[in-house]
């Protein structure tokens, strides 16, 4: 799910009714010439409106208002699509100020809205038929940046973590796929309660504090403008306008991004200002490019990384079903039944699997704002969703489209992060308003939690566990003047190189810049040593990882990876003790914030 606005329905699901047969639409009307079978004109909906409901679940409003109103849950889900890639670029080794890593930026952007196209008309159509938005989840940051940060993944390039991260999420989501397909879901929500859900969900938005703050402080002056955009549009206008009240986020980005346009054109930013704004990244991208399947490279599959992304899916199963009673509440459809639920689940696996395969480097999940935006609107139809889909798709084909965002300076995006993830942390805190907050074992079970998913990711940054240590036999090899330079990432930055170029022209870079390593001996030995490193890192292939040998070892280095992947992912430390110690330690029903649930 996505966090920007969402409630604290995540206890919902244990509401769900016995299975009795698909809930939502009711039957269509008898087909005519006119309206052939499964179509409803607009305002004749027999679903259960509610009283000031414009269109039900299953009306159709004529063609004019169906695209602007599609159009609409396309922007409102905006800021957190664009926010997600733009967070993992640097984790994947992706630099946008780059020719190719602006590139690679945009079309990995384009891949997101493409995937959320498709994934939303899956769902829409055949899934749970709720007029709900699938995109990109906050719930995956987490383990991908600790499948990014493997030891094994330190000098490979984008791509290759991109396919490990493509596996893990693929594997998770055929997990995801049999919880909806076995009826599973709603049997493991019974144990998963609010004092569960609370530290899980809090801490993907805590656990990202490093990428708020430091980066909208890149240029104060411009991030701070677009946290205060934010604040005064999401908190103080929201009831003078409805645009306030549904586009926040969208209309705080542009504010502050017409800012810093007008300051680069007018000198006030130049070239190499943080708040610059670039428009190479557009001219260099083509007008039409539809995402492919595996474009990145066949996904690696891996039990580390496997193990690690499950605490994403099960943050992302407990919210969005959740969101599947919001959803149908406000659309006028009645209560999901578990057969719903479980359909939802499985569709939801299913998009994180197609969105595996498209390699957006995250999954999918269900839209909590667009939820919002059905009540605000009171539009509930389905086909205006689906419409919102094919535009998703529409502008995901066009290369310049996801190039213009990569031209966002990084001090808005960082201005963006400060309100995005304290919504996260604030919504995951929400759920605690059903849990006895008198009682020292909730008091206990919560503290301790959140405590230990902030802190047991740092040691294990600092001390990674070591069950066994393959011994590297394999030497870096050289690489040719005429050859293309190894893509470090780090050290083409150091030597100001662009990825294509060879390891000659590297050279020539490195002489002339024999000087300012002459100057820097003297006075700065570190940068000195930083320059001589980067070209040694350019040209010469490092060796591949060291691999270990016979089945005891293979077992240990396994096993050393799970455990390290999963120490630096604080919300799989926070759900395991939480989930644990919550389903352990005797408590009340009430006491357990569960009273207002039905027993399995």
């Amino acid at each position: 799910m996505s966090e920007e606005t969402a409630g604290g329905d995540a206890p919902a699901p244990q509401e769900a009714a016995p299975e009795s047969g698909p809930a939502g639409p009711a039957p269509p009307d008898p087909p005519t010439a006119e309206h052939p079978v499964g179509t409803r004109v607009h305002g004749t909906s027999d679903a259960k409106k509610g009283p000031e409901l414009i269109y039900g679940i299953d009306d159709i409003p004529p063609p004019g208002e169906t695209l602007a109103l599609g159009f609409q849950h396309y922007l409102t889900m905006f800021g957190s699509t664009v926010a997600i890639p733009l967070l993992l670029a640097p984790a994947f080794g992706i630099d946008p100020r780059t020719h190719e890593g602006g590139v690679d930026l945009a079309k990995l952007m384009a891949t997101m809205f493409f995937v959320s196209g498709i994934t939303t008309l899956l769902q829409t159509t055949w899934g749970n038929r709720l007029p709900i938005v699938q995109g990109g989840t906050f719930s995956f940051l987490g383990p991908t940046f600790a499948i990014c940060g493997m030891a094994s993944l330190a000098d490979q390039g984008w791509q290759v973590r991109m396919q490990h991260v493509q596996g893990a999420i693929i594997l998770g989501s055929l997990v995801e796929i049999a919880l909806g397909v076995t009826r599973l879901a709603g049997w493991v929500l019974r144990f998963v309660g609010p004092v569960t859900i609370a530290p899980t969900i809090a801490l993907i938005g805590l656990a990202l504090f490093e990428f708020g703050a430091p980066i909208a402080g890149t240029h104060w002056p411009t991030g701070g403008l677009t946290i205060v955009l934010i604040v005064l549009f999401s908190q103080v206008l929201r009831r003078k306008h409805r645009a306030f009240e549904l586009y926040p986020i969208l209309l705080a980005l542009l504010g502050a991004w017409l800012v810093a346009v007008l300051c680069t054109l007018l000198g006030i930013f130049p070239e190499g200002h943080p708040a610059h704004v670039s428009t190479q990244n557009i001219r260099n991208a083509p007008w039409v490019r539809i995402p492919t399947p595996f474009q990145w490279g066949w996904p690696q599959f891996g039990a580390a990384a496997f193990v690690g992304m499950l605490a994403g899916y099960l943050a992302s199963v407990v919210e969005s079903i959740g969101d599947y009673f919001a959803c149908a509440r406000l659309a006028g459809a009645p209560p999901p039944d578990a057969r719903t639920v479980n359909r939802g689940i499985a569709f939801e696996g299913l998009g994180c699997l197609v969105a595996g395969a498209f390699g957006t480097g995250n999954g999918t999940t269900s839209y909590s704002e667009n939820i919002g935006a059905i009540g605000l609107t009171r539009v509930g139809s389905r086909r205006v969703v689906q419409a919102g889909a094919l535009i998703m798709l529409l502008l995901g084909a066009v290369g310049k489209f996801g190039a213009l965002f990569t031209t966002i300076p990084q001090p808005i995006v960082g201005g963006m992060y400060c309100a995005l993830f304290g919504m996260i942390a604030a919504v995951g805190l929400s759920n605690l308003q059903l849990v006895d907050l008198n009682s020292s074992r909730n008091l206990f079970i919560l503290g301790f939690a959140f405590f230990m998913g902030l802190s047991v990711p740092q040691y294990f940054k600092q001390h990674p566990l070591v069950l066994v240590e393959p011994v590297q036999t394999a030497k870096a090899r050289p690489l040719g003047d005429g050859d293309p330079v190894h893509a470090d990432a780090t050290a083409l930055s150091v030597l100001g190189l662009a990825p294509q170029a060879t390891v000659g022209e590297a050279k020539a870079v490195h002489a002339r810049l024999r000087e300012v390593v002459a100057t820097a001996k003297g006075t700065d030995p570190a940068r000195a040593e930083a320059l001589d490193a980067a070209l040694a890192a350019v040209s010469a292939v490092p060796p591949p990882p060291p691999e270990p040998h016979g089945a005891l070892e293979e077992f240990l280095f396994t096993l050393q990876n799970i455990l390290n992947t999963l120490g630096k992912t604080g919300m799989a430390i926070a759900a395991l003790l939480a989930l644990l110690l919550d389903n352990v330690v005797p408590g009340t029903r009430e006491e357990r914030g569960l009273s207002h649930t039905t027993k399995h």
